[in-house]
């Protein structure tokens, strides 16, 4: 499980903080992706998993959320990473 972190605004709302856990962080970014889409701009977003029982968290780049599917860029870099390792 992962916590997504982000700082978001809209034609209501000029910034405010949410979280969210997600099970996976694709469907994190779905999340995020998907929000873009309908008008939201994120600010800042952070994404945070549990290492030896302690939360730590990586800022992500904003642009990489342009309402834009994401799942298909992330499975071709995963198969990249296992290409590597191989």
């Amino acid at each position: 499980m992962v916590v997504i972190s982000f700082c978001a605004a809209n034609q209501w709302v000029q910034c405010s903080e949410y979280s969210f856990y997600s099970l996976t962080p694709n469907t994190g970014f779905e999340l995020l992706t998907y929000l873009v889409e309908e008008g939201w701009q994120l600010l800042r977003v952070r994404y945070g998993c549990m290492e030896n029982g302690q939360l730590t968290w990586v800022y992500l780049p904003v642009e990489a959320f342009d309402g834009q599917p994401i799942q298909g860029p992330l499975t071709s870099l995963q198969e990249e990473w296992e290409d590597l390792l191989r």
